[in-house]
């Protein structure tokens, strides 16, 4: 800092006056009337800002850390005019480039004298202190508690101080508490001459009136404009330096600032029931409009989505719609699923504390809606489990379109999922005998299901042999020669298996991919829906395939059994978990096509006889024990074999449309047409 003794103290030639301070050389131009600046900091305190903020003394060479130190200025000398009467602060004229590569500060010089009653000088630095703390401005140059200070006051001699230096030599060593959340917040601690934008901000917005009264309005815009380019500025200052001080103290306050987030949460949350309801409406009207469902059902749809329970349901949607586009995993999925479980304590709290029924608001913030709001994007959608909603699946489905018609590439008219939200909303009506899963549907029709199989026999008969002869030859080497070669990892059982379901998985890939070309425009609602199905199985089992045969899951299981004490109940060893999770996604998949089961193909009945060889190989892996335990390789080979089976089987049938004559496809209805034609008005 240069303080006025200084310059008197040092040569003066002709009207130029030299100062020094601690890291800058100052020029006094008594004629020009300018004090010239340049900072070349001694080693102690380059090494002191480099411990802070792993970066050279800005200073000397950064130009956005002096145009955020202009514009610091030229706030504060705003600010203080509307504080005092008059600016206080010594205003920046010029920023230069130097021959040296420096970069020259140029101010207007103050003509006075360094302050006689120091009392009185530290009395008003309080006072500044004060104010620049409520509005956010940094206080190390004009706090009383700097043993300097004093020295950056000019006495103008009629009563009046000038600030002449607002720029730091060494990183802040005290700041006030208040100031330490918002500058932790902002990044910038340790604090360097950082101005608190948003307090700055805050306090601009609350005494706009106040200063445009005084000063007049075109100083309210004046620092509303040097606030932002301020902020601007100091960005590229910060972005251009590691700091990684301040980047690890904002990351580890976000994850306790409690505050923030439910401040955060209600700002983007505030808007949810009218997100809802637009959601809604634009979802109905095009549907209308694309012939999905008539003007009944639509007007059906906007009155059912007025009901009092459905209503807040689709807010509660809404709102983790709202905070699902701004918070990344894991912030989202911790958002969506704390929002959940503290309405339903706060439910729960009524109930006890104030006698209010919650019937309603227990169906509709269940542990089942907060576990489902877990997951990565698709968690947004998870107030559809909940009761309101599935009582009326077409408004949640409608919902859940218009989200996916946003998604970017163009990914839903990419992946054609149109008549999928189409299939999936007209099960809140009655189902359709053939596609409702029941025993009934799966017991008695199974005579007539093997039947379809019958052209099919010959590479069914082929597969299960092949699959068979690996069990028996893998069986009498290990009762005959105490030997698991055939079994064990990448053995001829294993490769077996990771070829059969890579064929798989691309036969299921490849189905979904040619039948938009070949079926699609003479398939069912139904079958066209159904077809998702083969997709994402095949792309499911080609994952698996590799996982089983690299091992992935069981080096998972091993660094989790070495990293902690997790044991799934009842199982072999933790990897079993893994196990269990991708059964129970498989399950859920399947669930989600249930419709598929039942369907009059080949390829669904082959599926059907898959699901329980893959049930009985997962439970023998996961909880089986001595004799058990080996019914999971022929459960394997099994669920393999049928999986291929059924996956080259849907490829087969795909495929075959090509070949009908045409009259035969004419015949077949279109999935356009059976939508105008009321599949999900009347089903």
């Amino acid at each position: 800092m240069v303080t006025a003794a200084a310059a008197l103290n040092d040569t003066m030639n002709g009207s130029l006056v030299l100062a020094h301070s601690i890291s800058s050389r100052v020029e006094l131009d008594y004629a020009r009337g300018t004090a010239h600046k340049t900072y070349a900091p001694p080693a102690w305190v380059r090494v002191l800002y480099a411990a802070a903020f792993q970066a050279r003394f800005p200073y000397e060479q950064n130009p956005d850390a002096l145009e955020a130190a202009r514009l610091r200025r030229q706030i504060a000398g705003i600010l203080t005019e509307y504080w005092f009467g008059w600016n206080v602060v010594a205003p920046v004229l010029d920023v230069t480039n130097e021959p040296d590569g420096r970069i020259g500060f140029v101010t207007q010089l103050v003509h006075g004298a360094a302050p006689t009653d120091r009392r009185n000088a530290r009395r008003f630095l309080g006072e500044v202190t004060a104010r620049f703390l409520e509005a956010g401005l940094p206080t190390w140059q004009v706090t009383p508690h700097n043993p300097r200070a004093v020295g950056n006051l000019i006495d103008e001699g009629d009563g009046r101080y000038r600030i002449i230096d607002l720029e730091s030599n060494l990183v802040a060593p005290l700041m006030p508490v208040s100031s330490v959340v918002g500058s932790i917040r902002q990044g910038t601690f340790p604090n360097f001459d950082d101005i608190d934008v948003a307090k700055l901000n805050t306090y601009v917005a609350r005494h706009a009136s106040a200063i445009a009264e005084r000063l007049g309005s075109d100083k309210v815009d004046e620092l509303r404009q040097s606030a932002a380019q301020y902020e601007a500025a100091a960005g590229r200052w910060y972005s251009s330096e590691r700091r990684w001080l301040s980047k690890a103290a904002r990351l580890a306050f976000k994850l306790v600032d409690v505050p923030t987030w439910i401040r955060a949460l209600k700002r983007m949350t505030a808007d949810s029931g009218a997100v809802a309801d637009r959601f809604v409406e634009r979802g109905v009207t095009a549907w209308e409009a694309e012939g999905y469902i008539d003007g009944e059902r639509a007007t059906e749809l906007k009155a059912a989505s007025k009901e009092p329970e459905v209503a807040s349901a689709l807010t509660h949607l809404g709102a983790h719609m709202a905070m699902t586009v701004p918070l990344r995993f894991p912030f989202g999925s911790i958002a969506r699923a704390g929002w959940t479980l503290v309405m339903r304590a706060k439910a729960e709290w009524n109930a006890l504390v104030r006698r209010k029924p919650v019937g309603s608001t227990r169906q509709e913030h269940t542990l089942l809606v907060a576990g489902a709001s877990l997951v990565p994007t698709l968690g947004a959608a998870a107030y559809m489990l909940s009761k309101p909603l599935r009582s009326n699946r077409a408004l949640a489905v409608i919902t859940l379109d218009q989200m996916m018609r946003k998604t970017p590439l163009r990914l839903y008219e990419r992946l054609h999922l149109a008549p999928l939200m189409v299939f999936q909303a007209q099960l809140d009506r009655s189902e359709d005998a053939s596609q409702r899963v029941s025993a009934r549907s799966l017991g008695p029709a199974m005579k007539e299901r093997l039947a379809t199989l019958q052209p099919a026999f010959p590479m069914i008969a082929a597969v299960l042999a092949a699959n068979g002869a690996i069990i028996a030859l893998g069986a009498a080497l290990y009762f005959g020669q105490d030997t698991r070669v055939v079994f064990d990892e990448k053995g001829l059982m294993n490769t077996s298996d990771a070829l059969q379901l890579v064929a798989a998985g691309a036969a299921g890939i490849a189905s979904y991919a040619l039948f938009w070309k070949i079926r699609a425009p003479h398939a069912s609602l139904s079958e066209t829906a159904g077809i998702f199905f083969w997709g994402i199985s095949g792309a499911g089992l080609v994952a698996l395939a590799a996982d089983d045969y690299f091992g992935l899951h069981e080096r998972v299981g091993d660094w989790m059994a070495a990293h902690s004490y997790l044991m799934p109940m009842g199982t072999h060893s933790v990897d079993d978990a893994i196990t269990i999770g991708v059964g129970i996604t498989g399950l859920s998949v399947l669930y989600l096509f249930r419709h598929e089961l039942v369907a009059p193909r080949a390829s669904s009945t082959l599926l059907l006889l898959a699901v329980p060889s893959a049930m009985l190989m997962v439970a023998a892996d996961a909880y089986g024990v001595g004799v058990l335990r080996g019914l999971e390789f022929p459960g394997q080979v099994a669920a393999v074999g049928f999986l291929f089976l059924a996956h080259v089987t849907r490829l087969r049938e795909v495929t075959a449309t090509a070949r009908e004559p045409r009259r035969r496809q004419a015949q077949r209805p279109r999935v356009a047409q059976s939508c105008r034609e009321g599949e999900l008005v009347a089903a």
